[in-house]
Order: structure tokens, then C-alpha cells, then sequence
């Protein structure tokens, strides 16, 4: 049996287990927090009465309302620490920590971000997915490679007030056909197999359908499916439509295409190494060629599994045998000027709209040339952001988001072969 020693075993990683692991650690101790289903699954995720801050003014009051709702049976030395501690604790982890980038200073440093799928209008990943590894990678002089193949999904939920999740492909092998906005169906002149066409070119015909008709979205026409199937086959994707207001057992489905998966990313071999020391990247951030210039569906989670398995088995040959000269970081000095919330957010959205009309679904280097001039604009005025504002994640992600993007047009101007997910057209 495989035995781990540590300092501290925290069970739990809602609020209170994760920050008694954030100051035990920061203390200098070894600490193992364990989790049910992931920090995310913790009730302290659902608190949605907000957190009390501020009590100077009348600590008093905040007492005796604690004490009236307890029924008059709270302890009152608890009481005391909440409400003369607690504004402490808040300004010591949530505000004044936002201020003090921590440096780490580690063996190996193994990137594992995921993918770039947020630099774009419509994409199917997570919020703040937005290539930090690869720019990161970059800065440091690490080779990328592959970068033009980005996968782009055919059908994904379209609503202006709604996140993007995908639609299934198989309600089109159940017989659900893709519509424009006047009701056409038009998938079966562009391919034999009409809507059960391969992803690309389904993907490239509705992108055909809304710009050429100036429509925000298609739609997946349902009516051929028999009543209450839908719902049935399809339970998850049923309910989370019902929510934004849409029947899909009775109405058709709103869809655009959206990127989906990022083929390339930094170059690595298949133990994670790049070409910087000790740096290594895994998952999606990494390309050791496995995908070309499209994806098979279904291989992503594999590759992640493979990868980081051989990863840190080579990590930890090194580790055991290698010495290793651990620099001590250079000093940091954050400034103390916020950068305008809304000039960062008008920034990525212009870096996704850019990226989405420019180098998305359909290439040429026109429209790459134009992305590249708009995009090279935008890292200027960013990085005086960067260097003048206070850190926050926005200005991080939209710094990375310009680089990433930039990146991507570089790569896709460079080739000029369609393939895969990359498909180039001419300016004639």
C-alpha cells in the first residue's frame, strides 16, 4: 500500500478547508488537502448571501444580531473573534492578497492549462481559457508548433444571454437537420451525407450561412425526431435548452460553431520535455504531433492521462538523480494604479471578435493580415497596462489572450495548404 506522510491532511476543500491549507502552507508546513468531486462540488460554492466585511462602525451591532438569531444561545467568545478577527481575515486573503504576486521556486515547472478556446467570439471552453501556457511558453523562448489547427465544433447552443455548450452530434444521427434562418435546409448541397457531414465542413457551411446572410445563428431543426423523444434520448441536453428558453421537442435549436480544441500548443516529446530545461506541458497546452491537423473525437482525456503518467515518471528520475541550482526570484514591485475594468473587457472582446472574423473557421491572408496589424496595436496598448496597472486575472488573461492570438495568426499565415481544421481560402 502506498503510504503519503505530511504535515497536515485537510478533508474538505470548501472555504474553511482550503484556507486553513493556504495559511498551514504558507507557514512552511506539508500539507494534503483531500476532495469529494473537487473544490468546485463545496457548498461554500452555493453561499449567496455574500460574506460581512466592514463591522468598524458598530462591531456591537453585528453581535447582537448574532446572538438574537442564535435564540440567545451563541457562545459569546466565538462571537467576539467572528466580528473583531473576521474583517481581519477578509482584508488579509481576499484584498490585501490580490495586491503580493507570490514567487515559487520549483524543479520543474510542468504547464497543464488547458487550451486557447476563449480568444475566440464562441467557444466551447471554460471562461479564462485563453492560452496562458502557451504565452507564458513563449516568453520564455519555448518552441510552439501546430498552431493553425484549431478544431472548431459544428453546433453549439447560440443565445446572447446564454454560456456556449455543445450540442450533440447524435440528435443529427437521430435525424435532426440544420436549418438557416428563413427554415432552408442546406447541408445536402454541400455534401452527400447533408447534416451527418464531418465536423469541418459542417462547421465551414453554417459560418457560410451566417455571413452570407448576415444571421447571428442556425438552427437544428428537431421536427423530424417523434414527440417526446428528445427529451427522452436526450435529458441533459433537453433540460439545460429548457433553461434558456427553448423547447428543443418542439422548436428548433439555435446553433452556431464555436472553437473546441487547440491541436497544437507547445512542442514537446512524449515525456513532456521542451525545449527550455526543465520545462515541461501536458494536456492540450502541449503538441507532441498525436493530433496533426485534426482531432479524433474522443482521444483528448486519453492523451491527458498517457501524457501526465510519463511526465512525471521522467520527472521523477530526474528529480532523484539531477542536482538541481535553484535561482532566488527577482524582487517584484506591483504598482498601485487599477487598470479600468471596462477598457480590459472591450479589449478581449475585441481580440475574440478579431480572431473570430479573421482567423477562424475560414482563413486568407488578407483577413490574416488584418488580424495581425489589429492585434499587434493591441499588445502595445496592453502591455502599458501591464506595466503601469496592479495585477488582477482579467489584465493576466487578457495580456495572454493578445499573445495566444497573435501566435495563432502567425502560425496560420505561415501555411498556406488547407488541412484538417485549417482551411485557407483565396483573396481573388
Amino acid at each position: 500500500m502506498d503510504v503519503i506522510r505530511t504535515d497536515c491532511l485537510v478533508i474538505g476543500a470548501g472555504l474553511a478547508g482550503s484556507v486553513y491549507a493556504l495559511h498551514a502552507a504558507r507557514a512552511g508546513l506539508n500539507v494534503q488537502l483531500l476532495s469529494l468531486g473537487g473544490s468546485e462540488q463545496a457548498n461554500s460554492n452555493w453561499a449567496q448571501g455574500g460574506i460581512i466585511y466592514d463591522t468598524s462602525t458598530q462591531p456591537e451591532s453585528l453581535a447582537r444580531d448574532i446572538m438574537a438569531a442564535s435564540g440567545d444561545t451563541a457562545n459569546p467568545a466565538a462571537v467576539d473573534q467572528l466580528v473583531i478577527e473576521g474583517p481581519k481575515a477578509v482584508r488579509n486573503l481576499l484584498l490585501e492578497d490580490s495586491l503580493e504576486p507570490v514567487a515559487i521556486v520549483a524543479r520543474k515547472t510542468i504547464l497543464a492549462t488547458g487550451g486557447l478556446g476563449q480568444i475566440y467570439q464562441h467557444s466551447t471552453n471554460r471562461p479564462g481559457t485563453a492560452g496562458h501556457g502557451l504565452a507564458m511558453a513563449y516568453r520564455v523562448g519555448a518552441r510552439l508548433i501546430d498552431l493553425e489547427y484549431v478544431q472548431f465544433h459544428p453546433t453549439v447552443f447560440y443565445d446572447r444571454s446564454a454560456p456556449r455548450f455543445l450540442i450533440t452530434e447524435a440528435l443529427r444521427g437521430e435525424g435532426a437537420t440544420l436549418v438557416n434562418g428563413r427554415g432552408e435546409p442546406f447541408m445536402d448541397a454541400v455534401h452527400p451525407r447533408g447534416s451527418l457531414a464531418p465536423r469541418d465542413i459542417v462547421a465551414r457551411a453554417i459560418h457560410h450561412e451566417m455571413t452570407t446572410h448576415g444571421e447571428a445563428c442556425v438552427y437544428l431543426d428537431t421536427s423530424a425526431l417523434k414527440p417526446g423523444f428528445a427529451s427522452e434520448r436526450f435529458p441533459s441536453i433537453y433540460q439545460r435548452c429548457l433553461k434558456y428558453g427553448v423547447d428543443i421537442g418542439s422548436e428548433p435549436i439555435p446553433v452556431v460553431p464555436a472553437a473546441h480544441y487547440s491541436c497544437g500548443g507547445v512542442h514537446t516529446d512524449l515525456e513532456g520535455r521542451t525545449n527550455v530545461r526543465h520545462l515541461n506541458a501536458i494536456g492540450e497546452t502541449a503538441c507532441t504531433g498525436l493530433h496533426g491537423a485534426n482531432r479524433l473525437a474522443s482521444t483528448s482525456l486519453l492523451e491527458c492521462l498517457t501524457g501526465a503518467r510519463f511526465t512525471a515518471r521522467a520527472d521523477v528520475r530526474d528529480i532523484q538523480k539531477m542536482r538541481f541550482s535553484l535561482p532566488d526570484p527577482r524582487p517584484w514591485k506591483s504598482p498601485h494604479r487599477d487598470a479600468d475594468p471596462t477598457l480590459i473587457q472591450q479589449d478581449l472582446n475585441l481580440v475574440r471578435q478579431t480572431m473570430w472574423n479573421y482567423a477562424g473557421i475560414v482563413r486568407s491572408q488578407r483577413r490574416l493580415t488584418r488580424a495581425r496589424r489589429i492585434l499587434l496595436e493591441l499588445r502595445e496598448e496592453v502591455q502599458s497596462f501591464y506595466s503601469d496597472c496592479r495585477l488582477s486575472f482579467e489584465l493576466i488573461e487578457l495580456r495572454n489572450a493578445v499573445q495566444t492570438a497573435l501566435l495563432v495568426v502567425h502560425a496560420a499565415a505561415l501555411n498556406p495548404d488547407s488541412k484538417g481544421c485549417h482551411y485557407v481560402v483565396s483573396d481573388d
